[in-house]
């Protein structure tokens, strides 16, 4: 899968990274982390941006399955548009919306990189604007999962999906107003996961507070890039500006083959998980 996926990827990094994605350990955890999806199944990218994970999502799955990709910054949406039509992923919808806890109207604010990285919505928008990071401020429309929970699956625009078995958040600090609006989703179908976490001690409280709401849902969380269990004890002692992605393990998966096969590739490459 894994060569394949980098195919996907790299159409969109030549355009922007300006050279392909490299094979790493951590590019192999990231694959390793899909190991839970099978062709058909039906997976959500949240905060898409240019559409690197969603090209990993779309091989994972297959053809027959289903990547419903959201991406509101209106610069990388383009990008990512583009990418889906150039490799002719069908099984890639996009949606020029955000995710949040319920249907509004935000204010998404960028700065003069408009490709997603100083991207940002409400919940840091004062701290954002103190420091002077952004440049424009538009308005986004903003949509809730648990309002396409439909029976044993989803409905989006009219059409009838499987319940989705993974879902990729990077929201820039709006992590937990997508995972509450997600709640039911989360308590029937409980999708892996794989969401950016970050902490600055220059900007008072930037931490992100979604890990204790998903450990008290039973979720287990692995530091991708430390590769270390994202215990309470090790997020209290955390200091200094940190950056990581957490893979969010749901009860049925903690005691699994699929567990003890990420836990296993510690430094190794890509080699451990090619197929």
């Amino acid at each position: 899968m894994i060569r394949t996926a980098l195919k996907l990827a790299n159409v969109v990094a030549r355009g922007y990274l300006g050279s392909p994605i490299r094979p790493s350990p951590l590019l192999a955890r990231y694959v390793a982390a899909l190991g839970c999806l099978r062709r058909g199944d039906c997976a959500l990218d949240i905060g898409a941006n240019i559409g690197f994970f969603a090209g990993l999502l779309a091989e994972a799955v297959g053809p027959q399955g289903r990547v419903l990709a959201f991406e509101p910054n209106p610069i990388p949406l383009k990008v990512l548009r583009a990418s889906v039509r150039r490799s002719r992923l069908s099984q890639v919808k996009v949606f020029a919306q955000a995710v949040s806890d319920h249907a509004q109207e935000l204010k998404l604010q960028t700065g003069w990189f408009d490709f997603g990285e100083n991207a940002t919505v409400s919940s840091h928008l004062k701290t954002a604007e103190r420091l002077g990071f952004f440049r424009r401020n538009l308005s986004i429309q903003a949509v809730r999962l648990d309002d396409f929970l439909k029976d044993d699956g989803l409905m989006v625009d009219g059409e009838k999906l499987p319940a989705p078995k993974f879902l990729k958040i990077d929201t820039e600090g709006h992590e937990l107003s997508v995972l509450t609006g997600a709640e039911k989703l989360l308590e029937k179908h409980a999708p892996t996961m794989v969401i950016e976490y970050g902490y600055d001690p220059r900007q008072p409280g930037h931490r992100y507070s979604y890990p204790a709401w998903l450990r008290a849902r039973g979720y287990q969380l692995l530091d991708f890039h430390g590769f270390v269990d994202f215990t309470p004890e090790f997020e209290a002692a955390i200091q200094h500006s940190y950056l990581t992605d957490l893979l969010a393990i749901p009860p049925g998966l903690q005691n699994s083959s699929y567990l003890t096969t990420i836990r296993g590739l510690g430094e190794f490459g890509l080699d451990r998980v090619e197929s």
